[in-house]
């Protein structure tokens, strides 16, 4: 593989990342009575038919706008 299919290979995942953010954004915007942006750290191991479920779950509700500027994606709580 070449210099520049590496390069663009490192840096795919990020570019979707900025992609799909960018897609919230618009969706948020466009949808805003539906649609809900929140930021969720987690761990829950569940089992549910049986029960057991483990918890740690924490959201917080968040929303997003793109610097005109720069292009660039902020979050704001």
């Amino acid at each position: 593989m070449d210099r520049l299919a590496l390069e663009d290979q490192a840096r795919r995942p990020l570019a979707e990342l900025f992609r799909s953010v960018g897609l919230m954004l618009h969706d948020l915007g466009t949808q805003p009575e539906s649609l809900e942006l929140v930021i969720a750290s987690g761990y829950l191991d569940a089992t549910i038919a049986d029960q057991r479920i483990a918890t740690h779950l924490i959201t917080q509700q968040a929303s997003i706008s793109r610097e005109d500027s720069t292009g660039d994606l902020l979050y704001i709580d």
